[in-house]
């Protein structure tokens, strides 16, 4: 699955592309901006992304903003894949996942 996020803003600089995934590294000038970030932002978006063994990349389009992507790929699941993870299913009347009263 492909996801892609849009940056509407003021967009990165091309020479603090390189910076903009590191900790505490705004990707603005702060005095130029009246609402500036602390930086970490993007560096918590790697991090959880990279979790996901994928790396997340940026472009930037023609107009103002920029355009970070990822890809993640994702395994099929089998009903009884499902059913041997959940404590909740295995050796109860209902197991299979009724939610009402009684199930």
């Amino acid at each position: 699955m492909r996801f892609e996020v849009t940056d509407t803003g003021c967009g990165v600089q091309l020479d603090k592309t390189h910076l903009i995934f590191e900790d505490f590294q705004p990707a603005g000038d702060a005095m130029n901006r009246p609402y500036e970030g602390t930086g970490l932002g993007l560096s918590i978006a790697k991090t959880l992304v990279e979790m996901m063994a994928v790396n997340i990349s940026v472009e930037h389009p023609s107009d103002p903003g920029s355009r970070f992507l990822f890809t993640v790929f994702f395994g099929k699941t089998t009903e009884e894949a499902l059913a041997g993870s959940c404590p909740a299913k295995a050796g109860r009347p209902g197991g299979g996942g009724d939610a009402r009263a009684g199930g």
